[in-house]
């Protein structure tokens, strides 16, 4: 009985280890496709602020017009998670 619970647990303790390049490289794969997500995510981010500063840029609102533009706002804000999201892309996991 003790043997075979020692034999089931080193296979427990395996099965959870990358002992194979099969699981290195499959961690290292979904690694890359995680990152892959957060580049496109800043990408769409940064594509949003420069949509709400040319927005911002082209209509007037109670008589302003350019940079005094509420709408700015959301852009600094936008443009803030572009780079927020960009930077936590370059993190090591």
């Amino acid at each position: 009985m003790a043997q075979k619970f020692g034999a089931l647990m080193e296979e427990r303790s395996r099965r959870g280890s990358d002992d194979t390049e099969a699981d290195r490289e499959r961690t290292a794969l979904t690694r890359a496709i995680r990152r892959s997500k957060l580049r496109q995510s800043a990408m769409a981010w940064a594509l949003g602020a420069v949509v709400a500063l040319v927005i911002a840029g082209l209509t007037p609102v109670g008589g302003r017009v350019g940079m005094g533009h509420p709408g700015n706002i959301i852009a600094v804000v936008f443009g803030a998670m572009a780079l927020g999201t960009w930077l936590v892309s370059y993190r090591p996991d």
